[in-house]
């Protein structure tokens, strides 16, 4: 086999070489395969979900992105089906598509939008906001916090019952927490209240 890997068409191992001839033969034609298509465009049932800035039922975002909505009919907020109806992580508003496509963080004053595919918006809402993405509620508070020095303070996990960093000097809010949280308690997903679709 030569050095950079391709295997020559008259050697044994190819797909094309023919046993009997020692020749290549014309290799069986392959069937298409049917791929889906990524979805680049919007269609008539987002654009029934879809609102224009000045309708009442417009989310609270920043002024530069009301501005993309009345610009661009893709940065329209959509609004989306949320898993079960107390559901504080699925974002009730999102706008693009495909690789583009954002969820916006009501949680923030004023929306904040954050990409879905590359996991921004999941880290933003389970570290910033403290809400799990599994049970869709905020992660369980420390049954207790404790000061250990000038600089740390520490929480009481319910769930492991060891003493976990809370906040420190560096970090003022609770992401250790989160993180912790994250890894460590145990939630039951929540059953969703529409079939699923296949």
């Amino acid at each position: 086999m030569p050095m950079d890997g391709v295997i020559p068409a008259h050697h044994p191992h190819h797909p094309a070489y023919s046993v009997t001839s020692g020749a290549t033969a014309a290799a069986p034609p392959r069937a298409p395969t049917k791929r889906k298509k990524a979805r680049t465009e919007l269609d008539e049932d987002d654009m029934a979900n879809a609102v224009e800035p000045g309708d009442p039922d417009f989310p609270d975002m920043s002024l530069k992105d009301i501005e993309a909505a009345r610009m661009d009919i893709e940065a329209r907020p959509r609004r989306q089906k949320l898993r079960y109806p107390e559901d504080k992580y699925t974002p009730k508003w999102v706008r693009y598509n495909g690789q583009a496509k954002e969820g916006l963080c009501d949680t923030c004053q004023p929306g904040k939008w954050l990409q879905l595919k590359n996991s921004a918006f999941w880290y933003h809402k389970q570290f910033f906001h403290g809400i799990s993405s599994v049970s869709g509620q905020e992660f369980m508070q420390p049954l207790e916090t404790r000061w250990v020095d000038q600089d740390l303070v520490e929480g009481l996990c319910h769930q492991c019952y060891q003493w976990v960093s809370v906040s420190n000097v560096k970090r003022k809010n609770s992401v250790l927490w989160y993180r912790h949280a994250h890894k460590c308690h145990v939630y039951h997903k929540p059953k969703a209240t529409a079939p699923k679709r296949r």
